[in-house]
């Protein structure tokens, strides 16, 4: 083992308990520590301020512990699960425990180095927060509205079933339109330029703007738009070997689902009302292409379109973006 890669602790985040993993001295050294203030503590004291933690993203789970290191001005990365487990499945490993978990960070840091993590703003964390309220808000009034059908459905309907019913679906419609408006509120606060930048681009709304504000941190985290086009799952994805296999082209679907789902709806607004996309739009349809693949193309002009205005907080300009574009 180097030297330089004695710095690293790996470390595998659960709900309750928290496994890190080191080696120091050619040794593997282990320690279990609660998920809380007093075992962020403990770990510091045990492992040292000077070390470089690495853990993957588990959202809530790994938040807390990486905000903490943060503010202490200690290195903390926070790798995406996915890249971890990649890594894992490369050397061959089956056997999954929180340990050997904790053990294999260390060794994908110590083989990577991954880059240091970027704290959120604090308004984009309650904002994501709200945003993940609004979801399981949805699921539930989802399911309430199923249940309300089934039940209009029986030969004999209880008018107190249905009553209630009815009042849990105006009840979630009420919370549901309360926090849309506080994220409205909160971005408009903190990301004022961007958001009224961003809502000027034809076909760009304030559910659109405020979702590609929360995933990117403000843009902060984005430096072009292939990032934000990947992080969408809108990037294509080839499958092809040598002359026999010939997969293709698809979209990677990897990422967030919900930003692309918006970003396909918006698609269908704007090659109705904006112009750069229109154009491509007609252009890809005439070549052939289905309608499936223009509307991707379309969405990718969008992001293309939103982080060029987001980064200069400046309105769209119809006829800068029909050169441009």
């Amino acid at each position: 083992m180097e030297t330089e890669n004695l710095n690293y602790v790996g470390l595998d985040i659960g709900r309750e308990m928290i496994d890190a993993a080191w080696y120091e001295n050619n040794r593997l050294h282990r320690l279990k520590v609660t998920n809380n203030r007093k075992g962020f503590s403990q770990l510091t004291e045990h492992c040292g301020m000077e070390v470089h933690y690495v853990m993957e993203s588990t959202g809530p789970y790994s938040m807390g512990l990486a905000l903490h290191l943060h503010q202490q001005s200690i290195r903390v990365s926070v790798v995406n699960a996915l890249v971890i487990k990649r890594f894992i499945q490369m050397h061959l490993e089956k056997n999954k425990s929180d340990e050997k978990d904790a053990e294999w960070v260390c060794r994908f840091a110590i083989n990577q180095h991954p880059e240091l993590w970027q704290a959120p703003q604090t308004h984009i964390v309650e904002a994501r927060q709200m945003q993940s309220t609004i979801r399981q808000l949805i699921k539930q009034r989802t399911a309430s509205i199923n249940a309300l059908k089934s039940l209009e459905c029986m030969p004999i309907v209880s008018k107190e079933a249905k009553r209630c019913y009815e009042k849990q679906i105006r009840s979630l419609d009420k919370e549901i339109n309360r926090l849309e408006d506080k994220i409205q509120e909160l971005l408009m606060e903190h990301e004022g330029g961007k958001m009224k930048a961003l809502q000027s681009i034809p076909s760009i709304g304030k559910r659109a703007s405020a979702t590609m504000i929360i995933a990117t941190d403000g843009f902060r985290k984005v430096d072009n738009y292939r990032q934000l086009s990947s992080w969408a799952g809108l990037s294509p994805k080839e499958h092809s070997s040598g002359t026999s296999i010939w997969g293709k082209v698809r979209i990677s679907r990897m990422g967030g689902t919900e930003l692309r789902t918006l970003l396909f709806m918006c698609s269908m607004n704007a090659i109705k009302n904006n112009r750069a996309c229109r154009e491509l739009y007609t252009r890809l349809k005439a070549k052939g292409k289905n309608g499936k693949v223009a509307l991707c193309a379309v969405s990718n002009k969008l992001i293309k379109q939103c982080v060029a205005i987001a980064q200069s907080e400046k309105p769209y300009n119809e006829t800068y973006q029909a050169i441009r574009c």
